[in-house]
């Protein structure tokens, strides 16, 4: 077989044995300029194979400034901790490679530091220009030069070099301009211009700024040291250094003195020596690395650091030490790999020549699974390494031997670590899980434990990842894992938990879908079904069908009657939605009985609607749980309806009423009224007319004389009666109910007779000349016309013989609160025309008339004499007040008014006193004052004014 490359990105740096198909470099590789390379090659007749090189970055690229001299100005007055600078360094490197720390390797006296993440410089310190006005120090990514200049700022006044002279004065000013212009005198201690070896001066120096400053300087005789001592440095052991120490790191720190006072030292590196500039050396004397090591490459280095006192300077030498890391991997087989597959090439070198130079190798350790080429070093796969039985390193010893003699050899340990292929998925202990939650489990509450076990052995193969992938969309359940297992071996085993309230009423089962995915490439999983059932919790009361139920009923229905039934249901199951139901109020007298299991209301009790029209029942609805019973409540609202069971009935069989004659149309005449012992619509009446209840030639037409409020019973009249032409009428009334049941009563009526008349006239103009006309007191016998003045007798009055009855008649005008007069009329007890008996003959009468016509005027003439007399002793009061005070002459006659008949038997005064009447015996009244003429009239005088008389 023959191999070789076809085509591809970069192939030209890459070529193939074509004896074994091994892929190797043809020239050198630069991840930076190209990462990924993608070959094809094939054997000329059978197939092709797609490579795909990727190159391993290696620390071959320095970091880069942006500029390799960095000059900036700061002012005096910036505060400590303030950035001056930020620099910027790149490196081309990837990962940690291109991981960049910044630090300062020369003195900066204190002034400064930088931030190592960054790059930030800042200073450490107030800064004095006058102390040091430039600063030039390197940072370390790559060595960049870094100038500060410090501008001035007027703050510091004249200073003398020297605190203490011996023979000359000489002061400085580091400021500019006047500011640094200096003057000299002795303030004092060379009085008499007489100087002594052992005197001390005081000098001033003053610039010439605004404001002026000033310095002082004592001048003494002082000796001066001379730097004649060269530094000591201390002895400098070795130093170990892991290999991967990062720039940065401290290395150790030199200690040198100098035995000349205040002398600064400064520590450096002999460059030509230093070893490419993989250390460096800071003022502070730490000495640090600045670049990668690699063992491999050095493992030794010695530095020669130099350290001076700007006369002399001493040298030294520092060995440090690199120790090996393991960071070179071993060989890497996959699981299946394929037979005679090479694994690697020796190659062992012997500088000695023909027969001595040529060497052979083989294996020393069991070379079970391998074979090694004897002449150039390629060691095979001889078997896939599936049948070593999950050992994943092995070691191997290899020997190569020289030709001489006696022969010569050396020995290789080689150690190849077997690649797991993902190739087994991992399974689940069950492929079906059943199991039963309560609906009130715990958020958070673990309901199964399961695991999956696969045959790999890596970590990423066997590491087990678990998840719910069907019918969990409300993610009412998750998954955790937790590593159960010893120290040798392990389990990934995973939990399923709840993570959201169950609730059976909302779903009573669940059927999950569990994954496990192992993290290899490419990943491999198997799946495993979860059947739950959710266990019932009494956790929902009943629920009625309606928070009230209202029933009409007739209270005449039979016992035993279906009335209405409740309902309830409850979303729980099993006992706890079995309901019971009772009534807990309203069902006092026993009227209703309910079926506790149905929730039927019976009736058990008559009903009577004038008893109770409505019941009110409260119902309550239990479940059947067993430590918990859960209660609603309903209300029954049963409305009675009545029955016609009652009719209409009138007290009285028979009703009497009055009306006086020439009453004006629609006057009220009286009211009837019957009962009905129904509470519903059957208790109410509607009143009418039927007929007269007198004889047919002697009633005529009496009903239509009258109309009847239907609803309330109150009679009016429909004309102006006339006592002469009728004085008796008699009605039927009847009462009805809205179930036709009836009632009737009588009613008689006779019309009033005009027995008097009262006039009174009012000075006054407009509404105030009106006059109407009251009774000071009603009376059931009498009334009189409001505008007329006519007297009318209601109903028949019965009195004893010459018994005298007394009415008060109030003259005022139609206003409210207006003034008044009162009149008195008195009845005279003589019997009237209506019981006389006609019989004596015609001339026996004319004799009467003639006797009697001569008394009256004997009487009359007398009469007239006696009301003047009374007139001029009592006037009539003109206010309400004045009522009780008009005072009757006995020996004032009145005008009388006959009217036959007797009083009942009984208390006499009391039934007059409530008829509004009084008594006397005075004859022929027709009003309170009179003159002997006979003819009536009214007159009354007030005392403040006379306008009604």
């Amino acid at each position: 077989m023959q191999y070789e490359i076809l085509l591809g990105t970069g192939y030209e740096k890459f070529k193939m044995n074509s004896d074994s198909g091994e892929l190797i470099t043809a020239a050198s590789l630069d991840r930076e300029a190209q990462e990924i390379f993608s070959i094809k090659g094939s054997p000329l007749r059978s197939s092709t194979a797609q490579f795909c090189v990727t190159v391993l970055d290696e620390n071959d690229h320095s970091p880069l400034f942006a500029e390799t001299w960095y000059q900036i100005s700061v002012t005096a007055d910036r505060e400590e901790g303030s950035v001056i600078l930020d620099l910027s360094a790149s490196d081309k490197d990837a990962n940690l490679n291109g991981e960049l720390m910044y630090s300062l390797i020369d003195d900066t006296y204190g002034a400064f530091a930088i931030d190592t993440v960054a790059g930030s410089i800042i200073t450490t310190k107030a800064l004095d220009r006058e102390t040091k006005s430039q600063y030039t120090f390197r940072a370390v990514a790559m060595f960049c030069g870094v100038t500060v200049l410090i501008q001035d700022v007027n703050d510091n006044g004249p200073k003398f070099e020297q605190s203490y002279y011996k023979a000359s004065v000489f002061a400085t000013d580091l400021d500019s301009w006047l500011n640094g212009e200096i003057e000299y005198s002795v303030l004092s201690g060379n009085e008499n211009a007489t100087f002594l070896i052992d005197s001390a001066l005081v000098v001033q120096a003053a610039d010439k700024g605004n404001p002026r400053l000033s310095a002082t300087s004592i001048v003494r005789i002082q000796v001066l040291d001379v730097n004649d001592s060269a530094p000591v440095v201390q002895p400098l052991s070795e130093v170990e250094v892991p290999e991967n120490a990062l720039p940065g790191f401290l290395v150790t720190q030199v200690s040198a003195s100098d035995a000349d006072s205040r002398r600064a030292l400064q520590f450096g590196f002999i460059y030509d020596n230093s070893p490419e500039m993989k250390f460096a050396i800071d003022q502070h004397s730490d000495v640090i690395v600045v670049e990668p090591l690699d063992f491999e490459e050095t493992s030794v280095y010695t530095l020669c650091i130099i350290v001076s006192d700007s006369v002399h300077q001493t040298e030294a030498d520092l060995t440090i030490l690199v120790l090996d890391l393991n960071d070179n991997p071993p060989v890497n087989l996959p699981e299946f790999i394929f037979m005679d597959a090479t694994v690697l090439t020796l190659s062992a070198i012997d500088r000695d020549s023909e027969h001595n130079g040529t060497i052979s190798y083989k294996i020393l350790s069991s070379s079970e699974g391998f074979s090694i080429d004897h002449k150039n070093g390629s060691l095979f796969a001889m078997e896939p390494f599936m049948q070593l039985e999950n050992i994943s390193i092995l070691h191997l010893l290899i020997e190569a031997t020289d030709g001489g003699s006696p022969p010569l050899s050396a020995v290789t340990s080689i150690e190849v670590h077997i690649e797991d292929v993902n190739n087994c998925a991992p399974g689940f202990t069950k492929v079906l899980y059943n199991l039963s939650v309560s609906e009130d489990a715990s958020v958070g509450e673990g309901v199964l434990l399961f695991s999956a076990i696969g045959c790999n052995w890596t970590r990423e193969n066997t590491f087990i990842e678990y998840s719910i992938i069907g019918n969990n969309a409300e993610n009412l359940f998750s998954v955790e894992t937790s590593i159960m297992g010893s120290e040798t071996s392990y389990k990934l085993v995973g939990s399923l938990v709840l993570s959201s309230a169950l609730d059976r009423e909302t779903a009573t089962s669940y059927q999950l879908v569990l994954l496990a995915s192992d993290c290899g490439t490419p990943s491999l999983n198997s799946t495993a079904t979860v059947l739950i059932t959710v266990l019932d919790v009494n956790d929902n009361p009943p629920v009625l069908s309606s928070p009230e139920y209202h029933v009409h009923v007739k209270e005449s229905i039979p016992i035993g009657s279906h009335i209405t039934e409740v309902s309830a249901k409850d979303y729980d199951a099993g006992s706890n939605a079995e309901i019971t139901y009772a009534i807990i109020s309203g069902n006092e007298r026993g009227h209703f009985c309910l079926d506790g299991r149905t929730g039927s209301i019976n009736l058990m009790k008559m009903l009577d609607y004038e008893d109770t029209t409505k019941f009110t029942l409260v119902i309550q609805a239990t479940d059947g749980g067993t430590d918990l019973k859960n209660t609603a409540f309903a209300i029954v609202l049963v409305s009675i309806l009545d029955d016609n069971d009652y009719a209409p009935l009138f007290l009285f069989p028979t009703l009497s009423c009055t009306i006086s004659e020439n009453l004006p149309t629609f006057s009220f005449m009286c009211s009837v009224c019957a009962l009905d012992f129904d509470k519903g619509s059957y208790g109410h009446l509607t009143y009418s007319i039927q007929s007269s209840c007198l004889a047919r030639h002697e009633a005529g037409r009496d009903h239509d004389m009258f109309f009847i409020d239907p609803l309330i019973g109150d009679i009016h009249t429909k004309q102006m009666f006339d006592y002469e032409n009728q004085n008796r009428y008699c009605l039927i009334i009847q009462a009805k109910d809205k179930g036709d049941s009836l009632a009737t009563t009588r009613v008689q009526n006779g019309a009033g007779q005009l027995i008097g008349r009262v006039t009174a006239s009012d000075s006054d103009c407009g509404l105030d000349r009106v006059v109407h006309y009251s009774l000071l007191k009603p009376s059931p016998f009498f009334s009189v016309n409001q505008v007329s003045g006519n007297i009318y007798l209601t109903q028949t009055v019965h009195r004893r013989k010459n018994d005298t009855l007394k009415l008060l008649i109030r003259a005022h005008s139609p206003k409210i609160m207006t003034r008044f007069t009162i009149c008195t009329v008195f009845s005279d007890p003589t019997v009237s025309a209506h019981s006389l008996t006609v019989s004596v003959s015609i001339s026996l009468m004319m004799f009467l008339l003639l006797a009697i016509s001569f008394i009256t005027l004997t009487l009359r003439l007398k009469q007239k004499d006696m009301m003047n007399a009374c007139v001029k002793k009592n006037p009539v009061a003109s206010s309400a007040a004045d009522v009780n005070s008009v005072r009757e002459d006995k020996d004032c006659q009145k005008i009388q008014i006959t009217e036959s008949g007797m009083l009942p038997m009984g208390a006499r005064a009391k039934w007059l006193s409530l008829a509004g009447l009084g008594e006397e015996k005075d004859d022929d009244v027709s009003c309170k004052h009179s003159d002997p003429s006979g003819h009536g009239y009214a007159e009354g005088e007030a005392r403040e004014n006379e306008e009604i008389k």
